[in-house]
C-alpha cells in the first residue's frame, strides 16, 4: 500500500457463494460501498467479470461454470448453480463498475511473474482428468496471486483458489477473523466493547 490508499482484491468466493440470494449481494454490495466511502480501492480479478458476463450474456458452459463453482462456490453451489445467479450478480457489478474494479496485470507485472505463472499452468493441466484446461480460471487465480505480490489483501470465504496458489509454490499469509481481531485491538487501541471495521483491519495489516 503507498500514498494513503489501501487496495484490496474481493475473491469471487465473495460472489459465487450467495449469488443465488439477491439480499444478501445487496447487503455485501452496501457495506463495499462503506468502505470506497473510507477509502479502500476494491478490484476484482478482471478473469471472474468476463466469466459473469459471459454467463449473463448467454454464453454459458456447463462443465467450465462447474469447475468455477469447485473452486470458488460454498457448499451450496449445486443450488447457486441452478438459480438465475449469472444475472442477480452481472447487473450488481455492472451497476457499481466505478466502485469494484476488474484487475489484470500489465506487460510487465506478467514478465516479472512468469516463473509463477509456468508454475501455475502446469499444477491446473495436470489436476485435468480430461485433459480439458480452463484457461479463465486459471486467469483468475493467477490475476489474484499477482495482486496480492504487487498491491495488497484478498478477502475471500473459501481458500481454495489459495490452496492452489501454495501448490504451485506459493506462500500465503491467511489471517481469521478472530486472530486478525485481537491484533487489530492491540495495534489500534480497541476497548472489547468497540467494533472492528473493515478499514480498521485494513490499516493494522498494512503498516
Amino acid at each position: 500500500m503507498s500514498n494513503g490508499s489501501y487496495n484490496l482484491m474481493l475473491d469471487p468466493s465473495m460472489f459465487l457463494t450467495i449469488a443465488d440470494d439477491e439480499r444478501r449481494l445487496d447487503v455485501m454490495m452496501n457495506r463495499m460501498e462503506s468502505l470506497a466511502g473510507e477509502g479502500v480501492a476494491l478490484h476484482i480479478p478482471q478473469a471472474f467479470m468476463i466469466f459473469v458476463e459471459d454467463n449473463y450474456l448467454g454464453e454459458r458452459d456447463e462443465d467450465g461454470e462447474a469447475r468455477w463453482f469447485n473452486i470458488y462456490g460454498g457448499e451450496n453451489r449445486d443450488a447457486v448453480r441452478q438459480s438465475n445467479w449469472a444475472e442477480a450478480l452481472y447487473t450488481r457489478l455492472r451497476d457499481r463498475a466505478e466502485l469494484i474494479q476488474p484487475f489484470t496485470p500489465d506487460r510487465g507485472l506478467k514478465e516479472k511473474h512468469a516463473e509463477f505463472a509456468e508454475a501455475l499452468d502446469q499444477l491446473m493441466r495436470g489436476q485435468e482428468t480430461d485433459g480439458r484446461f480452463l484457461p479463465s480460471l486459471f486467469q483468475s487465480i493467477l490475476q489474484e496471486w499477482i495482486f496480492l505480490q504487487e498491491q495488497s489483501w484478498i478477502v475471500a470465504q473459501i481458500d481454495r483458489a489459495f490452496e492452489q496458489m501454495v501448490k504451485a509454490g506459493s506462500v500465503c499469509l491467511k489471517l481469521g477473523k478472530g486472530v486478525l481481531g485481537s491484533v487489530v485491538r492491540k495495534t489500534r487501541g480497541k476497548e472489547e466493547d468497540e467494533a472492528i471495521t473493515t478499514l480498521d483491519r485494513l490499516l493494522t495489516v498494512g503498516k
